[in-house]
């Protein structure tokens, strides 16, 4: 069956049918020859691809498998085979068979040497994520099959890592990154060995990840790698953390954490914040999904306790956050199966909860949420959370007498957490509080917009804003919902104290003078009602606040949806009890109840009712009381199910217990509400007391439920009909159609929540169908026409659509049809009874009634869519096939434009029955006049064939080959060379998919898309389908028009390429080769489309060969036309690359110089000969590209860099070639690479000017003619090569070793040539202008930059010789002390106006005019910098490298000459570089502050030496003194402060005491100092004050600084008088206190307390008196507002106020005096005196 035949059915077939005749194929015809013949004909284009596609799930012979990933026709074809393959490799007998197939270990790696880059990253990972189940038999086979391929495929040896760069089985391209993925899936061996061999890369991105699988136990001997010390001196976890973000390791992480645990804290230095995040974290997050084997969680969690216990700095990362450690350690424990493991896991818990600081421990208000855990473990996490010691520290089970005290000084308790506790527990708790705190003030109030509306928002303060809840309201709620089993005899008592508090609130509400206070009091009266559980004091309640009815502000607020509608509320008013009480009230009762709450229901709609009298009535005052009844009943309908299947009862039984009082309810109250009188209530609608919610979140509807709604929908329609009687009496009149109740859609209008909608009504459904299946001739009439039957008739029409749909919704056993069945019975009698024969009719009723059905219209979606598609076309059948023929693709097409259309006919009432809501616009129910209209229906149009609704819904193959033909001959037609593309069959005239044919004019004339893009939209859609070969045809003939077009259109020119680019993203991409060749190089006006057909992805989809053969190809074109440009005269050489085609037997009958006149038209529109983006392009793809092999790419950059004239093709070229180098472990390479850049590159950078490099003929010129050469800027831009060189390697890319040998053989190669080039250039400045130095003087030798010196101390320190810095220390010399000949030249240029002007004495002052300030950026700063890096850089540095003595000296002697010349300036900003402590850049700021005692503050000390030694008396009274001035050396001994080394942590923690009181005695040193100086200080003394208040201490060691100075200042007993330097003191202590932050230390709040509070303020000197009231005053206020920064103040007060009278009495005792008032915060309301 295999044949021409079967091609031709499975061109033309829907893929449904395609999947058909395959399989039938496959019967009759092996597997081996229908894949062959299918192949061969995707290859051909007989076919598409879209075939093989529904072939390969069909075949199960893994041969096919192989032939389509080998195939190299189609790129689909290979992507679904790969897709394939990943789902083969699972099982071990299909694993065995496809891998033999594949040609095993051997014939992948020699497949994958052929495939593209994409194809070859596909392979791997399905290769690599087709894991079989854990512990199958066929894990190890398939685990030593991929080791073996990983082995031949991986670049390196994994045994020794030698390269083979020439080995045969190897893919030389850059593919390790790649083929690394396959090492998940290889034996735990060579993972081991790979790990162990591997050379660390630089680049986290570089890693080949690879972590252990979960069925694998990892080896014995992993052992965690070393912490590896950076030359930045960072120090991480490297090789560690990266191998545990897959999440599949389970006890491989947990063995890494025991190791690091065990490391010495010594040697091992954990980030915090990295080590929780990158390792406790992901091992708690993978412990919680992982299936692990008993006990292994449990074995986690304990060795994450370990570590924070081992690790204390891991302390501050614990928080309560969802996603944190705690509270996944707490969903551990509140699901752990076992009582045992529940018990263990609790141990563990409480430890964590001991751990975590203060600050980060939750409030009160914050437990609610953290106890949402399971019911029968929420107080167990309580009494834990209370008990922990960093916060509370309470036993709240069996409190102390302690334990007490400090439950006192604790509010807000939030009401949720009673409400979340076990009821008995939370009264018990309750009680405990009301006893100890008998004021009951501790309570915290719901907020409701958190809490939805509950009765527990509200207390009496009228203000809303007071801290204490209600107490008595909380506590009644709690003892309702107590069992009675519980609660004893306990029940009459708690009535009746409910009894008498709401006794007393109602005699506070009336007797209230303020209207906010009569409310909150009556809102509590009723509150308080509701939360006793009766329904008795709740209509009592109800009753008495009628009161207020005359009350404007009370009334209009009493009743709004926050008292009437609350969950409390209306949890009484439902009368059913919750699932909790269900155990707990009897039948009885609850009938008993519904019965009560029923009548409270209708007296609130009667106290709304007798409102209406007052002249204040507003109906939106009282919209809650109309939505009452609606959720009373929905709350019903939510708990009765659940209470009639607790209770056993029975439908009847529900039905007389609650449904048929909730029926009169409604009943009544819709009764009620219909009066007259009672219409401003606005509460009269057609869909009476329910809303169309009614029935939302109720899962199932019960038949008791469904009865109850016929029922009402009945009586409901009886006493509407008796009502609309009584006010139009001509209701009595109507005929049918007309209703004489309610419209059907006004009977029922519930929308609910079952998963398929069967409405159980019979009557509803009776009135439906009467109306879907009227009577013609009575629906067809015309409606009543006199002004009193439209009266009566009003808005009561019944809506078809809407009976319609509840007639479908019927059950499937109503009169024994089915939902199919009704639709189409209903859909017949529409359009066949009732619109008759009108050809509009089926439109008519889809758009009126019938379109939520249409899918179950017999026949209607398939005439649609044969009247709208285009599924019936295809090819004519040729009489000869050789002979092209005239075609119209769709001759029988015909397009409509939209239309509306009117039923024929007079209007009838059932247009008044269609959307009769429409013609509904008064307010009342009896408000509105019949007022119908002509019904009118869209007919939409017919699309053309152009039209995208033709060709969009999955055609079959025929019509989409219809398509294909058509657009592409039309684009050819308009923009291409003007002759067909298919003068002959496609592919053969055996195998006509496209037969010979050409487009008819009357299509070309009549059939118009709205753009050529809608072809080509066309050609996208079906882009699996159209054949490469024809697509290539279509874009060179549209190349070639777009050659001979005078003007080319821009239109023209984009489809041209979004052809091209369809070509290359489709099966064969390297078909589009050429075209993309000749378009880079020809088309260099095109050049804005460059990027789009040339770029990493199109290159990645290429084969290997075909790849390394377009770069080549292209590279030589580039290169020969940069070697024209160089040499250009005028002519243009086309590319050779334009002809190929013309010879291919394709185009036959084209021009033989159509290509040259392409190429010529392409190339005459640009200049120059190829532009210079498009060679940068080329340069700058390559760079970290994979696609070829890195020595290629570094050939054809070489070659790029040997021709290139332009800057921005170099810097992009080297770019590339660092990228290379830095990525490829070639060592060759490497060396090569450095061999291009030193010997082409190296010279440009080192050059005067970069942009116009000088050659030895232009050195000897210059000297010959006696011209000074000038110089190109400093700036990065003006010296892109230069930048580039020393910025590459600053982020990791190199290895140590290669980065030392990248700065030694290409940097200082750079640096000594570009300072022979400034030698050489001085020189030449000195001759041409007279200069002579004088004898002996030398100049120090300086690159053409300058600052190359200080960028190379800067970056990479460690490479700097002694010598490379005895010429920087020379430079800097020169600038700040010049000798006498540079100095002298300084001179002249600057008193020679025409020398100075020249660019020669600009580069002059660069080198030797800089200054004293200039000079610090030549080195002399970053030196200072590089004394306060860690200790840890210099064990880094060669013998013959820095050390620390030799830039002391050399800063020493810079400040020396600072010094001397009286450069005050200079010399500051030198100090502020010494006392400056890194941040960032990777280092650890606490390590720096080390460095800088030990290296940096020693040079501070030796200036401030020797300026105090050279400020003597003589110097002082000499007149000539020199120096002139001497600095001021307070500022520089600030700098030298003993700053606490907890001050440069990473994490704020307390400074040991013996720090702060260093810190502190050098501050008060000084002072001192100051003070004896006897001058004036006001200068010195701010700049002190500002030095310590913004020092880097940590604000929380603010106050214990404070308290060290200020103790001993003013104490009471001591007489001393005061100095200068005590109330120096006191004014700095005052400023520490003012901005400190909280020390979560109460002994620190205790000492300031004393500070304060015992002798500040009872000092016998005034002013410090004074002091002490105005910072206690501002701590008051501070912790009243809550103003930022001093917030923490006010969770102490209430511990300075219960303390403070002790401590007050105590001093008092020793004093002899006795305070006389005390107020809190040591105020009091006298003078202070005692």
């Amino acid at each position: 069956m295999a044949d021409s035949a079967l091609d031709r059915r499975l061109c033309a077939a829907t893929q449904h049918q395609v999947t058909e005749i395959l399989e039938k194929a496959l019967e009759t015809t092996d597997t081996a020859s229908l894949t062959a013949h299918l192949l061969s004909s995707v290859e051909a284009g007989a076919i598409p691809p879209t075939v093989f596609h529904a072939y390969l799930p069909l075949s199960r012979d893994p041969r096919c498998l192989a032939a389509a990933i080998r195939q190299t026709h189609s790129a689909s074809i290979r992507r679904e085979a790969i897709t394939k393959l990943r789902k083969d490799l699972r099982t071990g007998p299909e694993f065995r068979a496809t891998w033999a197939a594949l040609g095993g270990a051997a014939g992948i790696a020699a497949l994958m040497r052929e495939l593209s880059v994409s194809d070859v990253e596909s392979l791997c990972r399905g290769i690599a994520q087709a894991r079989p189940q854990r512990d199958t038999s066929a894990a190890a086979e398939r685990e030593e099959a991929i080791s073996e391929l990983f082995s031949l495929v991986y670049k390196r040896k994994l045994d020794g890592l030698d390269d083979e760069p020439n080995h045969p089985d190897r893919d030389e391209r850059p593919l390790r990154k790649t083929y690394g993925q396959l090492l998940s899936a290889c034996t735990a061996n060579v993972r081991d060995q790979w790990r162990r061999n591997e050379e660390p890369s630089c680049k986290a991105t570089d890693k080949v990840k690879a972590p252990y699988p979960d069925y694998v136990e990892p080896g014995q001997d992993d052992k965690v790698k070393a912490p590896v010390q950076r030359r930045n001196a960072s120090v991480r976890l490297d090789g560690v953390a990266w191998l545990l973000n897959e999440g599949n390791l389970d006890k491989f992480q947990a063995d890494i954490v025991e190791k690091i645990d065990a490391c010495d804290a010594k040697g091992l230095k954990v980030d915090a914040a990295k080590f929780m995040e990158e390792l406790l974290l992901p091992l708690a997050k993978g412990v919680a999904k992982w299936k692990l084997v008993s006990g292994a969680r449990d074995k986690a969690w304990d060795t994450i306790l370990a570590s924070l216990k081992r690790w204390p700095d891991l302390a501050h990362e614990l928080d309560f956050e969802p996603d944190g450690l705690l509270s996944r350690a707490i969903h551990w424990w509140n699901y752990v199966p076992t009582e045992e493991r529940h018990l263990r896991a609790g141990v563990v818990l409480q430890s964590l909860l001991d751990l975590v600081p203060t600050a980060a421990f939750p409030t009160l208000s914050d437990f609610p949420d953290i106890l949402r855990v399971k019911p029968a473990h929420r107080y167990e996490l309580f009494v834990w959370l209370f008990r922990s010691p960093k916060k509370y520290g309470i036993n709240v089970e069996s409190p102390s007498d302690e334990d007490r005290e400090k439950l006192k000084g604790i509010n807000g308790f939030p009401y949720r957490l009673f409400r979340l506790l076990p009821i008995d527990k939370s009264i018990n708790l309750l009680n405990l509080l009301a006893e100890i705190r008998p004021d009951k003030t501790f309570l915290e109030p719901e907020i409701s917009r958190y809490s939805g509306l509950t009765i527990l928002s509200h207390t009496p303060d009228s203000t809303g804003m007071t801290a204490s809840g209600d107490f008595p309201l909380l506590n009644s709620l709690l003892l309702t919902h107590l069992r009675p089993k519980d609660s004893g005899d306990a029940s009459s008592e708690v009535q009746g104290n409910t009894r008498a508090i709401l006794k007393q609130r109602m005699t506070k509400a009336s007797q209230s003078r303020e209207p906010s206070d009569r409310l909150a009091w009556a809102k509590s009266v009723l509150f308080l009602s509701i939360a006793s559980g009766s329904l008795e004091l709740y209509a009592n309640a109800l009753r008495w606040a009628r009161r207020f009815d005359k009350d404007q502000f009370t009334a209009s607020r009493l009743y709004h949806n926050d008292v009437l509608m609350t969950k409390e509320g209306l949890g009484l008013l439902t009368a059913i009890p919750s699932n909790d009480r269900l155990p707990v009230v009897p039948v009885a009762t609850v009938g008993a109840n519904i019965l009560a709450a029923n009548n409270i229901v209708l007296q609130i709609l009667q106290t709304a009712a007798a409102a209406i009298q007052e002249p204040s009535y507003q109906s939106r005052s009282w919209s809650a009381v109309g939505k009452l009844a609606n959720a009373v009943t929905r709350a019903r309908f939510q708990l009765v199910n659940t209470f009639q299947t607790y209770h056993h009862l029975s439908d009847d039984e529900i039905s007389r217990l609650v449904w048929q009082p909730t029926l009169l309810m409604l009943v009544e109250a819709e009764k009620f509400v219909l009066r007259p009188e009672f219409s401003r209530m606005g509460l009269a609608k057609l869909e009476g007391q329910l809303d169309s919610s009614m029935l939302a979140g109720t899962s199932e509807v019960r038949d008791h439920a469904w009865q109850f709604l016929d029922h009402l929908a009945k009586a409901r329609d009886e006493l509407w009909s008796q009502e609309r009687v009584k006010r139009y009496p001509a209701v009595l009149t109507l005929d049918a159609p007309w209703p004489k109740g309610l419209p059907v859609q006004s009977l029922f209008h519930f929308s609910f929540d079952s998963t398929e909608r069967v409405l159980k009504l019979p009557y509803v459904l009776s009135r439906a169908k009467a109306v879907v299946f009227g009577d013609a001739k009575t629906l067809r009439s015309s409606p009543p026409s006199d002004d009193e039957s439209r009266a009566a008739i009003s808005g009561f029409v019944d809506d078809y659509a809407a009976c319609l749909e509840i007639y479908v919704d019927s059950l499937d056993d109503y009169e024994g049809t089915t939902r199919q069945a009704r639709v189409a019975s209903a859909w017949h009698h529409a359009t066949e009874n009732l619109t008759g024969n009108w050809e509009h009719a089926r439109a008519f009723w889809l758009h009126f009634a019938f379109d939520g059905f249409k899918t179950w219209i017999p026949g209607l979606s398939e005439s649609e869519s044969a009247r709208r598609s285009g599924s019936g076309l295809s090819f004519p059948q040729p009489e000869d096939p050789d002979v092209p023929m005239e075609w119209h693709p769709d001759p029988a097409a015909q397009a409509t434009e939209p239309v509306e259309r009117e039923l024929p006919g007079d209007l009838s009432c059932l247009e008044c029955m269609l959307s009769p809501r429409q013609t509904s616009t008064a307010t009342s129910p009896f408000g509105n006049r019949l007022t119908p209209s002509k019904k009118k229906v869209h007919i939409p149009a017919i699309p053309g064939f152009w039209s995208e609704e033709r060709h969009n819904s999955s055609p079959p193959g025929s019509t989409q080959d219809v398509y294909i033909a058509a657009a592409m001959l039309y684009i050819n037609s308009e923009v291409g060379c003007g002759k067909s593309l298919m003068m002959q069959p496609f592919p053969s005239a055996k195998t006509p998919r496209f037969p010979a044919l050409y487009l008819a004019d009357d299509f070309l004339e009549r059939s118009t898309p709205n753009s050529l893009f809608d072809c080509f939209r066309i050609l996208e859609t079906f882009k699996t389908r159209v054949p490469p070969e024809l697509l290539l045809r279509l874009a060179r003939s549209m190349l070639e028009g777009l050659a001979a077009a005078d003007e080319p259109d821009d239109a023209h020119l984009r489809l041209t390429m979004d052809i091209i680019l369809l070509l290359s993203r489709g099966e064969r991409p390297a078909v589009a080769c050429d075209l993309i060749r000749d378009v880079l190089i020809d088309g260099q006006g095109d050049s804005s489309w460059h990027r789009h057909l040339f770029n990493a992805g199109f290159l990645s989809s290429l084969p290997a060969a075909e790849v390394k053969g377009f770069l080549n190809s292209l590279t030589d074109t580039m290169v020969e036309r940069l070697a024209q440009t160089k040499h250009h005269t005028g002519s243009i050489t086309p590319s050779p690359s334009v002809t190929p085609y013309i010879t291919s037997g394709l185009n036959s009958g084209l021009a033989p110089n159509l290509a040259a006149n392409l190429a010529v038209s392409l190339t005459v529109r640009s200049r120059p000969l190829i532009k210079i983006s498009t060679v940068k392009m080329l340069a700058q793809t390559l760079r970290g590209s994979t696609v070829v092999d890195e020595h290629i790419t570094c050939s054809i950059l070489a070659k790029i860099l040997s021709n290139a004239r332009h800057m921005d093709t170099k810097i992009a070229g080297i770019e590339s070639l660092v990228e290379v180098f830095a990525s490829t472990k070639d060592v060759k390479l490497k060396e090569r690479i450095m061999d291009v850049l030193r010997s082409r590159v190296g010279p440009i950078a080192a050059s005067l000017d970069e942009r116009y490099p000088m050659t030895e003929e232009d050195w000897a010129k210059a000297e010959a003619d006696g011209v000074v050469p000038e110089i190109g800027g400093m700036s990065a831009t003006d010296r892109p090569l230069l930048h580039l060189l020393f910025r590459t390697g600053l982020n990791g890319e190199f290895t140590p070793e290669w980065e030392k040998r990248w700065t030694e053989g290409v940097l200082l190669a750079v640096l000594q040539q570009s300072t022979e080039n400034n030698g050489r250039w001085i020189r030449l400045f000195e001759k041409v202008h007279g200069i002579d130095r004088p004898a002996g003087e030398t100049l120090p030798p300086v690159p053409v930059v300058a600052r190359l010196y200080n960028d190379l101390i800067r970056d990479r320190p460690e490479f700097v010789t002694i010598e490379t810095f005895a010429h920087l220390r020379q430079h800097v010399m020169a600038n700040i002390a010049p000798p006498p000949g540079i100095a002298a030249v300084n001179a002249r240029i600057k008193a020679d106006a025409v020398l100075g002007a020249s660019h020669g004495a600009k580069h002059w002052r660069a080198l030797f005019g800089n200054g004293s300030i200039g000079s610090l950026y030549l080195g002399v700063n970053t030196c200072a910098a590089l004394l306060n890096r860690p200790a840890s850089i210099w064990q880094t540095f060669g013998e013959n490298g820095l050390t620390v003595p030799l830039i002391q000296d050399f800063l020493l002697a810079v400040a020396d000459v600072f010094i001397d010349t009286s450069d005050g300036r200079a010399l500051d900003q030198l100090e502020g570089a010494l006392s400056k402590v890194p941040s960032g850049g990777g280092f650890n700021r606490k390590e720096c502050r080390e460095a800088q005692i030990a290296h940096a503050l020693p040079v501070l000390g030796s200036i401030v030496s020797r300026i105090e030694g050279l400020r003597t008396p003589a110097w002082q009274r000499d007149r000539h003194r020199h120096p002139r001035r001497l600095p001021d050396t307070f500022e520089t001994r600030l700098r030298m402060l003993p700053f606490p080394s907890t001050s440069f942590n990473d994490h704020a923690e307390p400074a040991p005491d013996a720090e702060i009181a260093a810190f502190a005695a050098e501050i008060i040193s000084l002072i001192d100092e100051l003070v004896r100086r006897g001058r004036p200080h006001h200068e010195e003394w701010n700049t002190l004050k500002a030095a310590v208040s913004r020092s880097p201490v940590s604000k929380s060691d603010f106050l214990r600084v404070a308290v060290v100075l200020g103790k001993g200042v003013a104490d009471p007993l001591d007489p001393r008088e005061l100095t200068m330097s005590d109330y120096m003191r006191a004014e700095l202590t005052r400023e520490l206190i003012r901005r400190g932050e909280d020390p979560r230390d109460r002994d620190v709040m205790r000492q300031t307390r004393d500070l304060l509070v015992l002798q500040w303020k009872h000092s016998h000197d005034e002013v410090i008196r004074e002091r002490a009231r105005a910072t206690i005053k501002g701590l008051k206020e501070a912790a009243k507002s809550r103003r930022d920064g001093n917030q923490f103040w006010a969770k102490y007060e209430e511990e300075w106020n219960s303390a403070l009278a002790k401590s007050v009495a105590r001093w008092g005792a020793k004093s002899g005096r006795l305070p006389k008032k005390k107020n809190g915060w040591g105020d009091d309301s006298s003078d202070g005196e005692y």
